[in-house]
């Protein structure tokens, strides 16, 4: 190793966020003004700037001894550069591109960002092999956020088969409540094919899922409703042995974004949430219909208010906790992680079945390390988990750390719905800081209500129907940014 600046440890996730994010969105805009106008720019002049926008994010590369070696200080001088001078013409604050600029500095931009090429194939000669940085560059890996959101998350399936139409394998998904229960019907298969989530989800009835809570919350926060989940879809998530799968079982990397209720100086007891909700949903789910009636909605919908309300004013107390992220959590049973990321409070109570020893050890520590008291819904902490998705590409859960975070929003504020906007307003900001770690973000302007929690097969084909409609309108773009870029050979050529 000749280079003095090489380091083994990493900068922290949140210190290379900041200093990667104008690289990736400075990506994504150059590749959209691409698709927009495709005179102004060649494809293999998009393809050399693309090369070295992607050389300036390189941060950290496996070793030929197989360590990880942080080059985010080798890198530096082109990140600065390329910031400086391609910020302004690039992230313009009123969303144009300065393409005539740009395209008459792309020769300069070019062989400048080929002398820092040589200059760090010098310094790793004796450490990483070329070819490893070079696929860092080249490649990126597709990772999926799904938002919760209730009934209006079903879109999700069609954007799930619209990705596997194009021929686009997905690398990691992250989601929180019906995201989190969509991506793993996703992350079951490589490969998917929407009709067989079609098909389990249609046969599901209320009364099926949910029951009159009946048993004392230990894990979770009272609520009228009982998610049964192992009961509804459990034998769709079982190892070929019959036991129940965790998240490693998963063909795909998947993320489960829980919120935390930590010991705070306004606790109130968990009896309190039951006594302050309107349990005429209880009775309700007792029917064994597919959906109640009209008069749930403000049932549920002030139950929810008031635990959101209350736990509003003690958002100190709430902890992000998201499951997958290391080696214990992925141990964790898939359909526990699951029911506590979509316990909505004052609504839906989720907790472990009593002959779940397993899993109460590892909850219970899981509670002393977090120093938390309760589990509950992941949509008051990271709705949308692209946060957590970016990070954990970034700890190393892909081995490279060039990927695409899509984010997936089925719950932002609508004005067709607006019983629902105060809810969605008070969500939205957790919503909006995660969204800065996505590169894409769709937002679903057709779903179904959110009170749709278990939809007629009629519902469930127009959701897939309106889901694939609208997120087909993003393929070109990550098409374009998914596929390989040119090796550094064809790149050289261009600047001589």
């Amino acid at each position: 190793m000749t280079g003095g600046s090489l380091k083994s440890v990493p900068r922290t996730l949140t210190a290379r966020h900041r200093a990667l994010q104008p690289l990736e969105d400075m990506e994504v805009a150059l590749v959209r003004s691409c698709l927009d106008c495709k005179d102004w720019l060649s494809e293999q002049d998009e393809a050399a700037l693309r090369f070295s926008l992607g050389l300036a994010h390189v941060s950290i590369v496996r070793a030929r001894d197989g360590r990880e070696v942080d080059l985010t200080e080798l890198t530096h001088p082109l990140r600065e550069l390329l910031t400086e001078t391609l910020s302004p013409l690039l992230l313009d604050r009123r969303g144009l591109v300065q393409r005539q600029e740009l395209a008459s500095l792309l020769p300069t931009i070019l062989a400048v960002a080929l002398e820092h090429r040589d200059r760090i194939k010098h310094e790793t000669k004796d450490l990483i092999a070329w070819s490893d940085i070079e696929d860092e560059i080249r490649n990126k890996r597709l990772v999926i956020a799904c938002g919760g959101g209730g009934g209006a998350g079903f879109v999700y399936l069609g954007a799930f088969q619209a990705l596997e139409d194009a021929g686009l394998p997905i690398a990691l998904l992250s989601g929180t409540s019906i995201g989190a229960i969509l991506g793993a019907f996703r992350a079951r298969q490589q490969s998917f094919d929407v009709s067989d989530s079609h098909g389990v989800v249609g046969k599901l009835s209320f009364g099926l899922l949910f029951q009159p809570m009946n048993i004392r919350s230990r894990y979770g926060l009272p609520a009228p409703l009982r998610l049964l989940l192992r009961q509804g879809i459990g034998r769709h998530f079982q190892k070929p042995d019959g036991d129940h799968m965790s998240l490693e079982d998963l063909k795909i990397p998947l993320l489960v974004a829980i919120s935390g209720l930590r010991h705070g100086e306004k606790d109130q007891e968990p009896e309190w949430y039951e006594h302050r909700l309107n349990l005429q949903a209880a009775a309700l789910a007792a029917e064994g219909t597919r959906q109640p009636g009209p008069g749930w909605t403000r049932s549920l919908l002030e139950g929810l208010w008031t635990a959101l309300l209350e736990l509003g004013q003690r958002k100190e107390t709430l902890r992000s906790i998201i499951v997958g992220s290391d080696p214990v959590t992925r141990s964790y049973d898939l359909m526990d992680a699951l029911g506590f990321s979509a316990a909505v409070p004052g609504v839906i109570q989720y907790d472990l079945a009593p002959e779940s020893t397993r899993m109460a050890r590892l909850l219970d520590d899981l509670f002393e390390r977090k120093q938390i008291r309760r589990l509950l819904d992941g949509a008051l902490v990271e709705n949308v988990p692209a946060k957590a998705a970016w990070r954990a590409v970034h700890s190393g859960a892909l081995g490279r750390r060039n990927c695409l975070v899509v984010a997936l929003d089925s719950f932002a504020p609508k004005l067709k719905q607006p019983l629902w906007l105060p809810i969605q307003r008070l969500i939205r900001q957790n919503v909006l800081l995660n969204l800065r770690y996505a590169h894409v973000v769709k937002t679903f302007t057709s779903t179904l209500s959110p009170l749709d929690l278990v939809p007629s097969p009629g519902q469930i084909e127009k959701a897939i129907t309106w889901g694939r409609k609208e997120f087909e309108y993003e393929m070109p773009l990550l098409k374009k940014l998914l596929a390989p870029l040119p090796s550094h050979q064809v790149i050289e050529r261009l600047a001589s």
